[in-house]
C-alpha cells in the first residue's frame, strides 16, 4: 500500500492548489491534444519496447518463414564498392543537370562528413574496453605491433588494408529522383540486416551509423546548404572554358576512389 510522508502529503497539496487557482488555462488549452497524442505515443512506445526481443533471434524467425524472405535477408546485394559508385553517381549527377547544386560542392559536404564520421568511429572504438570478440585478430591480419611512434605513423601512412578492424565498435558507416533515395535505403537497410545476422556487427552498430551519419550529416550543412542553389543558366548560352586544374581535381579524386575500391579492398 503506498504511504504518503507529510512533506509528499504538503507537496501534493500545493501543486493541487496552484492547478486550481491557474490563470493562464488559455495560453495552455491549445497544447492540450499535442501533449495528449505524444503522451500516449510515448506509452504505446514503452508497452512495444516490453515485448521486443533480440534482433537477431527476430529476423532469423523472419528468414525461416519462405525461401523469398530468407533471400531478402540474407542474400548478398550490395558491398561498400556500390555504395561508393552510388556517391560518384551523385557527384558527376551536375555533368548531365540532374541537380540544381555543384558537383563539387555536393562532394565537399560529403567528404567533411565521412572525416567528422569517421573521427567519431575512431574514438568510439579506441575508448572501448571490451576485449576483442575475435581472439588472435591482430596477428592474424596485421603486422607487429610497432616499437615507436614514428614506426606507428609509418605503418598507417604506408600500409593499405580494409574489411574492419578487431576492436568492437559501438558503429561502423538525390533530390529530383526519389525512387533512387528509396533503392539506396533499401540496400542500407538489408546490408544491415545481413551484417548483424553473420555477426559481422552487433544490430546497435547498424542503427547507431544510420543515426550518426545522419546527425553528422546535419552538423556540415555550414560546408554547402540546401539552400545554395546554382542560378538559372540562359537558355542557349555557351558552355563554360575548361579549366586544366580543375580536370586534374576530379582525375585525382577518381584515382583516389580507385584506390579506396580496389586496392585498400575498402
Amino acid at each position: 500500500m503506498l504511504r504518503l510522508h507529510g512533506p509528499a502529503c504538503a507537496g501534493l497539496g500545493t501543486l493541487a492548489y496552484k492547478v486550481l487557482t491557474f490563470r493562464r488555462w488559455s495560453d495552455e488549452n491549445r497544447y492540450a491534444l499535442r501533449f495528449l497524442a505524444c503522451f500516449l505515443l510515448m506509452i504505446v512506445e514503452l508497452l512495444f519496447e516490453n515485448c521486443m526481443d533480440n534482433a537477431e533471434i527476430v529476423f532469423r524467425g523472419l528468414a525461416g518463414r519462405g525461401r523469398l524472405l530468407h533471400w531478402a535477408l540474407y542474400s548478398d546485394w550490395v558491398h561498400t564498392k556500390e555504395f561508393l559508385a552510388t556517391c560518384l553517381m551523385l557527384a558527376f549527377s551536375a555533368a548531365w543537370d540532374q541537380t540544381p547544386y555543384s558537383g563539387f560542392a555536393m562532394m565537399s559536404r560529403f567528404s567533411v562528413a565521412i572525416c567528422f564520421g569517421r573521427l567519431l568511429r575512431v574514438a568510439c572504438f579506441m575508448t572501448t574496453i571490451l576485449p576483442s570478440p575475435r581472439p588472435g585478430c591482430y596477428k592474424r591480419r596485421f603486422p607487429p605491433p610497432p616499437d615507436s611512434a614514428w614506426e606507428m605513423l609509418r605503418i598507417g601512412f604506408t600500409t593499405l588494408r580494409g574489411m574492419g578492424g578487431c576492436n568492437d565498435l559501438i558503429f561502423s558507416y538525390y533530390p529530383g529522383h526519389p525512387w533512387m533515395l528509396a533503392l539506396v535505403w533499401v540496400a542500407l537497410i538489408q546490408t544491415s540486416i545481413r551484417d548483424f545476422l553473420e555477426h559481422m556487427h552487433y544490430s546497435i552498430d547498424m542503427l547507431l551509423a544510420v543515426i550518426v551519419t545522419s546527425a553528422v550529416w546535419s552538423w556540415t550543412r555550414w560546408v554547402y546548404p540546401e539552400s545554395e542553389l546554382l542560378p538559372r543558366r540562359p537558355e542557349g548560352a555557351p558552355p563554360d572554358p575548361t579549366n586544366p586544374y580543375v580536370l586534374g581535381i576530379v582525375a585525382f579524386g577518381l584515382l583516389t576512389a580507385a584506390v579506396v575500391a580496389f586496392v585498400a579492398k575498402a
